[in-house]
């Protein structure tokens, strides 16, 4: 066996192990001894392939987050014509990512509600790829909707951002500690339909003008 696929075998070990840590754990309860012992991996071998837990942890967040990007290219569900059937594949696949990837998806979770603070800044960078795959989608199904007078496609995508940072923010908060991913997915399908369709029905005279 060459040298090269020695390597790419015993990077793909190190980085099995530490996603079930980090999945199960989370980065700052998971430790590269923990790691060692569930690969049954040399702390030298490993630090000779990931030269810190901070890089280990950013690579199984790589990996993650490409899985779950190659989900919904597979799902092909820009082609859908409708918003709401658009909606519910594009719930889905989250869903399915979810159940048949638990660590993954659990890492992945801990990123968008409490990335760890040592390294936030890499996190975002590493997260780009997918953060702009969940904004075309946005985009997309916008443009499969009739908007109201008076807002534009900006408008709305700048009101999706906020609604999505204020609802990840919300799973951080004390009395939401004990909840995940699988609470997560359950909760956005509503949060979604609330953000694009409201919550009540309003009669005309009960709008409330931008100028306000």
């Amino acid at each position: 066996m060459k040298q090269e696929e020695r390597t790419r075998i015993t990077r793909e070990k190190i980085l099995d192990a530490a996603m079930e840590v980090f999945g199960n754990k989370g980065f700052e309860a998971g430790s590269i001894g923990d790691i060692c012992g569930k690969g049954e991996i040399n702390r030298g071998l490993l630090y000779h392939n990931y030269e810190s837990k901070e890089v280990l942890y950013l690579a199984c967040l790589k990996e993650s987050c490409d899985e779950l990007a190659r989900r919904f290219e597979k799902g092909n569900i820009d082609a859908i014509e409708d918003a709401g059937e658009m909606a519910k594949a594009y719930l889905a696949v989250r869903a399915a990512f979810v159940r048949e990837c638990p660590a993954m998806s659990r890492i992945v979770f801990e990123c968008m509600v409490n990335p760890p603070e040592k390294i936030r800044g890499e996190v975002k960078d590493t997260m780009k790829e997918l953060d702009g795959e969940n904004r075309t989608f946005c985009r997309s199904l916008l443009s499969r909707l009739e908007l109201r007078e008076g807002v534009g496609v900006e408008d709305a995508m700048e009101y999706i951002s906020l609604v999505q940072y204020a609802f990840n923010s919300s799973f951080s908060l004390p009395e939401n500690k004990g909840e995940g991913p699988k609470e997560h997915e359950k909760k956005l399908g509503a949060m979604l339909s609330f953000a694009l369709f409201g919550i009540a029905e309003r009669p005309a005279e009960q709008v409330v003008s931008k100028e306000v």
